[in-house]
């Protein structure tokens, strides 16, 4: 649709360039669980033209049930009320192709956690110019109403996923 056409230059746009971008999807109408799209996209000036400088690893655009949906903790522990909780999987694919001539310098760490209900998984895979990163969480909570400890517990799990979220791509270019 003409709709989406503008939405995905908008999107992939820089404040100077005009994107580009294709958007690949499974059909939504059968309402089946498991739901897959993705995203191929050139994004002017996402990388500066010289010198050295880093960016985070993270897709351009997410979705409502994507990983960072999964990641989110509150700030404080919470004491002496159940509450409601779920469970759900996400899986991230993204291949970086950096320009010819560029030096990847460093690139985040692979790194795997199952506790607490949680399981994460991380990989980061360099090869010639391109950075292919897999990203997978998996929250088998067993029920919908979680106790105080519970959740004390999985909000420990997370914020250790998290920390690790914080490391970047540093490139010299």
């Amino acid at each position: 649709s003409q709709q989406e056409k503008e939405w995905l230059e908008q999107t992939f746009s820089s404040r100077n360039k005009a994107g580009f971008a294709t958007m690949t999807k499974d059909d939504p109408k059968p309402l089946l669980a498991e739901f897959k799209y993705g995203f191929e996209f050139t994004r002017p000036d996402f990388i500066l033209p010289k010198g050295t400088s880093g960016f985070y690893v993270g897709p351009l655009v997410s979705g409502p049930q994507g990983v960072f949906a999964y990641l989110g903790y509150d700030k404080d522990e919470i004491k002496g009320y159940e509450v409601s909780c779920g469970n759900g999987s996400a899986v991230e694919r993204l291949t970086y192709v950096f320009p010819k001539g560029m030096k990847i310098l460093a690139k985040p760490d692979d790194f795997k956690i199952k506790e607490n209900y949680l399981e994460y998984s991380a990989s980061y895979v360099l090869k010639a110019n391109k950075l292919m990163v897999v990203r997978e969480v998996h929250d088998r909570t067993p029920a919908n109403i979680c106790s105080a400890g519970l959740i004390n517990k999985q909000r420990q799990t997370l914020i250790k996923i998290s920390d690790t979220l914080q490391s970047q791509v540093i490139y010299q270019y």
